[in-house]
């Protein structure tokens, strides 16, 4: 049987005494390692350290997670922040420009009803002028053509503009004036309509229709006539203090409104040249956005 030395670790048969050292095999007691190389050979020790740098490792992650957390939600904040005002905003700059409109519409309807008013008024003043020269002239009376811009369907050589005309059917025998007007519409080049406007007396617009006073009226307008007709001229009887309406377009049903041009001419004078009309012309157009 072989047994080893417990002090060199020599290996023999069975004896009291190592055959290597010479100690005494029996009772010999090596000597206790001290307790801070126990300690630290201890696997006790070992897992317990372990075991606390993971926690650590857990504990670090969690804070760093947290701070994470913290700061986004942070970042969140000042984000929801910044497009609250930001709406705000827009709800504010829509609450203006909403006014901004419907103060404008409103200046418009005030102005398109001075307007009416004014031309009513001419037409009321000078009734009993046009009354007295239209019984005295002795002879036919050529009359007047005037035009405003309107818009109906266009054609291939003509721009989406038109002019509205209107012109008074001059008598056969001498001593009368024209009875009747007649109100036509006829499709004109969106140059020559901005050439009108460039040249009348007093040009102006709001943004929504362009006015003015064309000169040489009977000149331009028989240049105006030979454009193609879209709508058969109309007569309509001449009457005092009642305009001479015509209208070409088509009516909503389910609004109620009329879409398309509504032309207006007043009588408003009469000399020894023909009879002087005042020529409104309105255009109104569907919303595009309803």
């Amino acid at each position: 049987m072989m047994v080893n030395c417990p002090k060199c670790g020599f290996s023999q048969p069975k004896d009291r005494y190592c055959a290597s050292c010479g100690i005494d095999m029996v009772t010999f007691r090596p000597a206790q390692k001290p307790f801070a190389t126990r300690i630290v050979q201890s696997t006790a020790l070992q897992v317990v350290t372990l075991g606390l740098v993971v926690a650590g490792v857990a504990v670090y992650v969690r804070d760093q997670n947290r701070a994470e957390l913290s700061k986004q939600l942070s970042n969140d904040q000042q984000i929801a922040s910044k497009i609250a005002e930001s709406q705000n905003l827009q709800e504010e700059s829509e609450a203006a420009r909403v006014a901004a409109n419907d103060y404008a519409q409103q200046q418009a309807v005030e102005r398109e009803e001075r307007e009416r008013s004014n031309a009513q008024s001419n037409a009321q003043l000078n009734a009993q002028n046009f009354a007295s020269q239209t019984t005295q002239s002795a002879d036919a009376l050529p009359v007047a053509a005037a035009a405003a811009s309107a818009s109906p369907s266009p054609s291939p050589s003509a721009s989406p503009q038109a002019a509205a005309g209107a012109a008074g059917t001059a008598a056969g025998a001498a001593g009368e004036l024209a009875k009747s007007l007649s109100i036509y519409f006829v499709e004109v080049p969106r140059g020559q309509i901005n050439d009108l406007l460039a040249q009348s007396r007093q040009n102006g617009g709001d943004g929504i229709s362009n006015f003015g006073v064309v000169r040489e009226a009977q000149k331009s307008f028989a240049l105006i006539r030979n454009f193609r007709k879209v709508e058969a001229a109309t007569d309509q009887p001449i009457r005092l203090n009642q305009p001479n309406v015509t209208f070409k377009g088509t009516h909503d049903v389910a609004s109620g409104q009329n879409f398309g041009i509504n032309v207006q001419a007043v009588p408003v004078s009469s000399d020894e040249n023909g009879i002087r009309f005042q020529i409104d012309a309105n255009r109104v157009l569907r919303d595009p956005n309803a």
